[in-house]
């Protein structure tokens, strides 16, 4: 393994480890984001919206 793709692959987990925290489906976000619909809220804005 290289260094980018260590990156790559801790990017791409953060993305499923957070998707799994707040119930989204993790394939179907990025598929959302690849093709650029957009048709999901932002990870960032549903933990804004998360009341603790």
């Amino acid at each position: 393994m290289s260094a980018k793709g260590t990156q790559v692959q801790d990017a791409f987990m953060s993305v499923v480890e957070t998707a799994a925290k707040l119930g989204v489906n993790a394939i179907d976000y990025i598929f959302d984001r690849i093709t650029n619909e957009y048709n999901m809220p932002s990870l960032a804005d549903l933990i804004r919206l998360q009341t603790f």
